[in-house]
């Protein structure tokens, strides 16, 4: 199982007839993907650190039901408007040390947190599209 971690900006979503488009220039949408063992790990690692759940799901907000950019739900944009800010993400990684702890913890987290921290300083809200 794979999961998509997608990081957008400067969105706009377009009533076309019967449904909701996403709109995204290219340089306004980026991804990766992480296995099931690759989340876990994070999440794991991210307890480590004392942070508590709230938080986790800050950093890590997971759409369960994922998100169709050619298709968006009201619930899709409920979802995309509660996203944490890129700023409080910046926040929590400086916070708990998040770059500086992953050599104690799991070492092989650091290019996954670093993608996520680079697109945080480029303004990106990020997600977990299951």
């Amino acid at each position: 199982m794979q999961f998509s971690i997608d990081a957008i900006r400067n969105f706009l979503i377009q009533d076309i007839g019967s449904y909701r488009e996403m709109i995204l220039q290219e340089n306004d949408y980026d991804n990766m993907k992480w296995s099931y063992t690759t989340f876990i790990d994070m999440n794991n690692y991210l307890k480590k650190t004392n942070m508590d759940q709230e938080e986790i799901q800050e950093l890590l907000s997971v759409s369960r039901e994922g998100i169709s950019f050619g298709s968006v739900t009201q619930r899709d944009m409920l979802f995309i408007h509660s996203l944490t800010s890129p700023n409080r993400c910046l926040e929590l990684v400086e916070t708990y040390k998040l770059m500086e702890r992953t050599n104690e913890y799991v070492p092989n987290m650091k290019d996954e947190l670093q993608w996520l921290k680079d697109r945080w300083e480029k303004g990106f809200y990020i997600f977990i599209n299951q």
